[in-house]
């Protein structure tokens, strides 16, 4: 049984063991993001839908496999541009299909839209450690993975409430150089625990 205390220590070591490549891609993930969201807004009215699809969805997945990465002492810069040179249309299905699902389940009540984007929240990593898998695939690992650990990930969201709070005081520059990469290396902390009580590969879910 993993403990909050252990996954968020785990998690720290980590970042704060490799702190300015982790700040640096964090930033290159922000800066893309925003300035490609400012160049298709003045083009397109749809601008921001089709920013999240062509390049957040793949800079989630890039950042995912940064994360895991640099766990294992083997992150770099090039981690950024992961999720565009991996199999990108198929990140991109995983990543839209993961969203309408989430979106779908949210116009029934917030609920259980909230209790289904934890439900998938391990799906960008799984993306990022195989890029070719399935999404029915990796929807159904995802569930399987965080089944009966949904509101533990969630006390664990809430235990970062302090340090959100610090990050609106300081006008989201604590949340740059700390907050954020935190919190993120204690996912994928939590990714790999969760990953680890599998009783089956994550290549067999398939046929199951």
């Amino acid at each position: 049984m993993w403990t909050r205390a252990e996954l968020k220590e785990r998690g720290r070591k980590v970042f704060m063991g490799n702190y300015w490549t982790t700040v640096g891609c964090i930033l290159a993930i922000l800066a893309i993001s925003a300035g490609a969201s400012g160049l298709v807004s003045k083009i397109a009215p749809m601008g921001s839908l089709i920013v999240s699809i062509l390049v957040a969805y793949p800079l989630t997945v890039s950042l995912s496999k940064f994360l895991l990465d640099n766990r294992e002492g083997k992150a770099s810069s090039n981690d950024i541009f992961y999720g565009f040179t991996a199999g990108y249309g198929n990140v991109i299905l995983n990543m839209f299909m993961m969203n309408l699902f989430i979106a779908l389940w949210s116009l029934l009540l917030i609920v259980p839209g909230i209790v289904k984007a934890y439900s998938y929240r391990m799906v960008p990593f799984l993306v990022a450690e195989r890029p070719e898998i399935d999404y029915k695939e990796a929807l159904d690992t995802s569930r399987k993975m965080m089944d009966g650990e949904k509101m533990n990930a969630f006390v664990l969201d809430l235990s970062f409430l302090g340090w959100m709070i610090l990050t609106a005081l300081t006008c989201g520059i604590l949340g740059v150089f700390y907050t954020v990469p935190y919190m993120s290396q204690t996912n994928a902390e939590l990714y790999v625990t969760l990953k680890a009580k599998l009783d089956t590969p994550v290549a067999d879910f398939q046929q199951m």
